[in-house]
Formats: structure tokens, C-alpha cells, sequence
């Protein structure tokens, strides 16, 4: 059986419940009307389009259809507006569920699964873009970003972790922390490469390839460690070997 928690797809971003088998989490200290949100969303395509200096309030009201003392109603500066951008992104990225499941060897296709509903959500390659954007425009700005896609990204793994590692001798939490990463940062930069870093290019069979390639791998990552912790004679170690071993992954051609 699954065990139902709340993560945020792809990035922690907010503060999690201490027990891992929480099913609640706190994902903004404001509730944002939708009206309000439509502005944001319009203010982060446009930082995504031009940049944070080419983004004028003026040039966002005429996009929302208000008069630029309107928006003050909103947000008292363009600063404000950002840091507003930064709470609605945790937000949009902190409401999904995360089934994770008792089998370790199907971690790696949850993990690909939710970082595919995260790009799924329309908003999201803008959203990067313009904190790519902002964070070189503003100290405080990179700070913040940094604190949601580092530091609580961290704190997702780490909670994850946990949980099998208690059940895994063979796996040393960093260890399981490390796998993890490794999984959702190649195939969250590799979706970065298609759709914020360059030339937005479609999601195709090659990217469908690799992230199999990147399943495989991890899975057969996996099953080599439980097999060396059985050999070296754990005492633990031979339980914990799944009753269905995958055979030799099938890498990408990329």
C-alpha cells in the first residue's frame, strides 16, 4: 500500500509537518483572490518575456486591463509585486499529492511522475524563467528563490528519505538523499533545457527516452546496493531484496 503524503511536486517549498507521514502542509501565509492571481500570473510573463526591467507596472496594467493606480490596490511597489510572485509560486507548487509508495524501486517513477505534473501546470516554465530573470536583477531576490528551489527542495528530499531508510539498513539516509536528487535534477534540467533555458523545443520521444533511462538507472542502482549489503552478509540486508528484480536497464541513446 502507498502512503499518502503531501510534497510538493518537484520543489519543497514551504515548511513540512516534523512527522513524515503528515498529510497536511502549509503552502502560503496569504490566500491570493483570483483576480489578484490573474495579475500575477501576467506579471510573471511578462518578467519571463522581458525581463524584470522591460516588466513596468504601466505595461502590466494595460495587459490586465486596469489603470496603473490599480494595481497599488495589490501590491504597494514592484518590489512588493515580487516578493507576492514568490509567495504565489509556492503556492502553485505546494498543493499536489505525492503517493510514495512501500517498494523502494518504484521511488524513481513517483519521482518522474510528480516533476511531470509540476511542467504540466502552464504557469510553471514561466515562473522559472522569471526567476532566473530576477535573481539577477536583486540580491534579495536570488536569496528568496534560492531559498525555495535549494534550501526546501532539501528538505522534501531529506523527508523522503527518511522514511526508507528506516526500512532499508542497507541505504544510509544521505545516500537515499543523493538518489533522490539524483533523479529529479536530471530530469528537471533536462525539461529546463526544452522549455526555459534555450529555445523552447517540443517534449518528444527523446525526452521520453531519457527519463526512462534515468528510471532504469536508478532502479538498478538500487537493487546493486541491497545485492552488495546481502553479500557482505547483513543481517537485514537479504530481506529487503524486492521479490521482482529488474533486469539490465535500457539507457537512452541520448
Amino acid at each position: 500500500m502507498a502512503t499518502e503524503a503531501r510534497f510538493p511536486d518537484t520543489f519543497c517549498l514551504l515548511p513540512m509537518s516534523e512527522n513524515p507521514e503528515a498529510t497536511t502542509m502549509q503552502t502560503s501565509t496569504r490566500t491570493f483572490s483570483e483576480r489578484h492571481r490573474q495579475i500575477l500570473l501576467a506579471a510573471v510573463e511578462l518578467i519571463a518575456e522581458r525581463g524584470y526591467a522591460g516588466a513596468s507596472l504601466r505595461t502590466l496594467a494595460k495587459k490586465v486591463g486596469l489603470r496603473q493606480p490599480s494595481l497599488y490596490h495589490y501590491f504597494e511597489s514592484k518590489a512588493a509585486m515580487v516578493e507576492q510572485i514568490i509567495e504565489l509560486f509556492a503556492e502553485e507548487n505546494s498543493v499536489a499529492e505525492l503517493r510514495l509508495p512501500d517498494d523502494l524501486l518504484e521511488l524513481p517513477m513517483v519521482l518522474v511522475e510528480s516533476i511531470e505534473r509540476a511542467w504540466a501546470q502552464p504557469s510553471h516554465a514561466a515562473f522559472l524563467r522569471a526567476a532566473f530573470s530576477l535573481s539577477r536583477v536583486d540580491a534579495r531576490f536570488a536569496a528568496r528563490f534560492r531559498q525555495l528551489l535549494d534550501q526546501r527542495s532539501e528538505e522534501t528530499r531529506r523527508k523522503i528519505a527518511q522514511k526508507y531508510a528506516h526500512d532499508h539498513s542497507a541505504f544510509p539516509e544521505q545516500d537515499l538523499v543523493n538518489l533522490i536528487r539524483l533523479v529529479s535534477d536530471a530530469v528537471s534540467y533536462r525539461r529546463m533545457e526544452l522549455e526555459v533555458l534555450y529555445d523552447r523545443q517540443p517534449v518528444d520521444e527523446g525526452y521520453q527516452e531519457f527519463t526512462e533511462g534515468v528510471i532504469a538507472m536508478a532502479r538498478q542502482m538500487i537493487v546493486d546496493r541491497l545485492r552488495r549489503s546481502a553479500a557482505n552478509g547483513r543481517s537485514s540486508a537479504a530481506s529487503e531484496l524486492p521479490s521482482h528484480m529488474p533486469g539490465s536497464p535500457v539507457l537512452a541513446s541520448r
